[in-house]
């Protein structure tokens, strides 16, 4: 099966976003995906929202991948940098 992989950041309008949507609900029926014109700002916004799923409860829906950076060892071990912005994005609030 060939897979057409797409850069979220090639999408570079709401049309286009909502185009990729449309593709990917086709191919993957139980994908439910959709996308708001407006961003939500505040307190108020979703994705200022608590988020719990069984044994877990988050403050909000920011998260980061851990290793993102790609300046870990070899190994897959931290490195001072990766503490340090795993450090960093504790104290942002991301939750």
């Amino acid at each position: 099966m060939k897979r057409d992989w797409v850069r979220i950041t090639s999408l570079k309008t709401l049309a286009q976003f909502r185009d990729r949507i449309a593709i990917l609900t086709r191919e993957h029926p139980w994908i439910r995906l959709d996308a708001d014109g407006e961003l939500e700002v505040g307190a108020q916004a979703p994705l200022a929202a608590p988020i719990s799923a069984p044994g877990l409860q988050l403050a909000n829906r920011f998260a980061t991948l851990p290793m993102q950076g790609w300046d870990g060892t070899r190994d897959g071990r931290a490195t001072a940098r990766v503490l340090r912005r795993w450090r960093r994005f504790g104290q942002s609030g991301a939750g």
